[in-house]
């Protein structure tokens, strides 16, 4: 270790451990006022919000007793511990002290603001921030310790799979990263030369590695839950449906065993035509939809079938409905960027408040002193933040870039270039996967894919500092 080391390092460390602090003592407990933050922390096991979280918080009461603040905790560790990873990785490479800038990333609200919500919609993106930076700094720093490069793999795949099971189609975000995955897994088996992405034994590898994160998907969830409900995503599909037949008035299309009470396709088209990028009030019991939902509140037999029946029958109307969401959805700004009086809010609803009771008093809501106000008021009163399509934009720049060059030279490929490939590559699928699997344009819904281009940025920018910039030189 350089005497430039022994500066760099502690330093890098003490920063990102004083933004953690700092954060925690900023945001503390964390923002918890939506009904599903209320159902994890009440450990409501029926997976409308991923049972993983409930029975993670479970684990957590009991060794460390009830605290409301475990959510948030995971959001700034995973991004802090994480943000060090990519930071000291890059640095061990490259020797650059600009690596030390990457902590100007804290800086970017988009990331920041909602880190202070206990939301799976912002903490899965975190997840997947940590995960890959473990998978990056394994790629840019020569371990030499066995035991410690065990733990690291261990570690990312632990995470990995906790970030699977966070949000329900996490695994769209998830998949891309396999390449990476399986690729290093060859490339240690076989030193001669790079494993061609192309080849039979690099394909049923991938295969395989899909076909195992799709059984933890399906499986998992029914083992975790005490009740597991089978209509979490009646009212998406549904919603489809109509945006395929509505447009085409075909009322035959939609089993009348479906229709609730004397509800009938007429019904159907009020609310898709009120409704047509928001499909809650298509199949969800709670208020205010409860009563005015056109379906039967239950597993409809046949939904999926009818489903696939519609795209293939109406494949226009269906492209039409799909494009409406990724308009809306990729030209928007981050959402859930709360001002210090929102973020203070109290508990409102009865329940909420029955669950929050149980809390210490300092648990139940955010309260700022005054200086804690004063902080954060700067703080968002400065924000930036960026539109999701700036993100997108960032990565499918990137998968284009990265594609062309690993096309093109095949004297470059190696696991660094192929690492912004597979992110990027990623941050492209759940942006059209969340488009077209979300009930709603909610914001929070496209949170994923801003961290996930800024991961693919970082890494192809280390590829050329750690590949390109020594050649040219």
């Amino acid at each position: 270790m350089t005497k430039k080391d022994k500066i760099f390092l502690p330093i890098s460390s003490l920063t990102s451990v004083g933004l953690f602090i700092f954060t925690f003592w900023l945001g503390f407990p964390g923002y918890f006022q939506t009904g599903d933050i209320y159902n994890s922390l009440s450990v409501t096991t029926d997976n409308w919000h991923p049972v993983i979280i409930a029975r993670v918080i479970q684990g957590l009461y009991f060794l460390f007793g009830r605290h409301s603040h475990y959510l948030f905790v995971i959001n700034i560790a995973c991004f802090y511990l994480g943000l060090l990873l990519f930071i000291n990785g890059l640095y061990i490479k490259t020797k650059s002290l600009w690596s030390y800038g990457l902590f100007s990333i804290t800086l970017i609200g988009n990331i920041f603001f909602q880190n202070f919500i206990q939301y799976h919609s912002f903490t899965f993106p975190m997840l997947f921030w940590f995960a890959s930076s473990l998978l990056f700094f394994q790629i840019y720093v020569y371990i030499n310790n066995r035991v410690a490069s065990i733990i690291l793999q261990v570690s990312t795949y632990l995470v990995i799979f906790f970030a699977l099971l966070w949000r329900h189609n996490a695994i769209i975000s998830i998949i891309p990263l396999g390449i990476l995955f399986v690729y290093r897994n060859l490339k240690d088996k076989d030193q001669e030369e790079p494993p061609s992405l192309l080849s039979l034994l690099f394909l049923k590898k991938y295969a395989l590695g899909v076909i195992t994160m799709i059984l933890i998907v399906v499986v998992l969830p029914y083992l975790l839950s005490s009740k597991m409900s089978k209509r979490t995503t009646n009212h998406i599909f549904l919603h489809q449906i109509a945006g395929m037949v509505v447009p085409a008035n075909d009322d035959s299309f939609i089993p009348q065993v479906w229709y609730d009470g004397n509800k009938n396709f007429q019904d159907v088209k009020v609310m898709y035509n009120k409704n047509p990028t928001f499909a809650d009030p298509f199949n969800v019991g709670w208020e205010p939809f409860g009563d005015n939902t056109p379906f039967k509140k239950r597993n409809l037999k046949g939904l999926k079938t009818i489903w696939v029946k519609g795209i293939i029958t109406y494949p226009g109307n269906y492209l039409k409905h799909i494009s409406r969401f990724i308009n809306k959805m990729w030209y928007q700004k981050p959402g859930w960027i709360l001002n210090p009086t929102q973020l203070q809010k109290s508990p409102q609803h009865p329940s909420h408040i029955k669950i929050a009771s149980k809390f210490s008093k300092n648990e139940r809501s955010i309260k700022f002193s005054s200086i804690q106000k004063d902080i954060y008021n700067f703080l968002y009163t400065h924000r930036l933040v960026f539109n999701q399509i700036f993100g997108i934009s960032i990565g499918i720049l990137i998968l284009i870039i990265t594609s062309v060059i690993w096309i093109k030279k095949s004297s470059l490929q190696n696991e660094r270039l192929l690492y912004p490939f597979s992110v990027s590559l990623s941050s492209f699928a759940t942006s059209i996967g969340v488009s077209i699997f979300s009930p709603s344009t909610d914001p929070r819904y496209m949170s994923p894919v801003f961290v996930i281009s800024l991961i693919s940025l970082i890494s192809f920018l280390s590829w050329f500092l750690s590949d390109i910039r020594p050649s040219i030189k």
